[in-house]
């Protein structure tokens, strides 16, 4: 049996939360003095503090924990796998916003992406293509990645062979719409025959780099039209040539702006 200071000692809690825990039901010491009112515990409990102490640390309330440590076989580790999915979600969407951060710093330093720009027609093209709208920029990756996958997977089942990859994308005050579109004989679950309208004056360039910085491409895009004095008219394209199957790789993006 240990006393109240070595128990704590050994679970690596203080002795105030010792008698919190006990006071609330979830660490019940073995014996209780009745007249020094000195609590002792048996050894086989540190095996629960430490269960206690790890899921408190992982933000489970102490309600939960008492849930979880006396709750059904299985419980504990359905909720763990919970957990640890809402974590995995917490730190990509946390890498995201460091990403976007170390972008805009880029920019606030004047370091803009150097790139060669031309400008010519675009045609109209025939697409089937499926949207979606988001509210901010970093949600668009996550979002049109998938409508791409289930194009290319209707496409491979319905064997129709086409390079075409584009996606537009209309830029509105209350967030962004955009499509990925693929060629117009693809048949896909919520997809939908399109005219991606044609611009008889666009600016274009080429973005070679990693796709969680095509931003940056498009903000040089953005500096260069300002310096001419052109501005943009209507949905801007992008135009993948080669994506590569590492998407930590280097992608080959036609960027194409319409302007007046």
């Amino acid at each position: 049996m240990l006393n109240i200071g070595d128990f704590a000692r050994f679970a690596g809690v203080s002795v105030r939360m010792l008698r919190h825990y006990d006071a609330v039901g979830l660490l019940t010491p073995t014996e209780v003095d009745p007249f020094s009112g000195y609590r002792k515990y048996d050894e086989s409990l540190l095996r629960r503090a430490h269960q206690l102490v790890a899921l408190k640390e992982l933000g489970f309330s102490l309600e939960v924990v008492g849930e979880m440590l006396d709750g059904p076989p299985g419980l504990l580790q359905q909720r763990l796998e919970q957990r640890r999915a809402e974590l995995a979600d917490e730190i990509s969407a946390n890498r995201a916003r460091l990403d976007e951060v170390e972008r805009r710093l880029r920019l606030m330093e004047g370091n803009v992406m150097e790139m060669n720009y031309t400008e010519k027609s675009l045609p109209e093209i025939e697409v089937t293509q499926l949207t979606a709208e988001v509210t901010d920029q970093p949600e668009v990756g996550p979002t049109i990645s998938p409508l791409f996958g289930r194009l290319a997977q209707a496409a491979a089942t319905q064997g129709v062979d086409s390079d075409l990859s584009l996606a537009w994308y209309d830029m509105r005050d209350d967030g962004i719409r955009f499509a990925a579109c693929g060629a117009a004989e693809i048949e896909v679950e919520g997809g939908e025959r399109a005219t991606v309208p044609g611009a008889a004056r666009a600016v274009v360039t080429t973005y070679t780099g990693p796709i969680d910085r095509i931003a940056e491409g498009w903000q040089a895009l953005g500096s260069h039209l300002a310096e001419l004095g052109l501005e943009p008219a209507g949905v801007c394209r992008e135009v993948y040539g080669e994506v590569p199957a590492d998407h930590s790789a280097d992608w080959v993006i036609e960027l194409q702006q319409p302007v007046r």
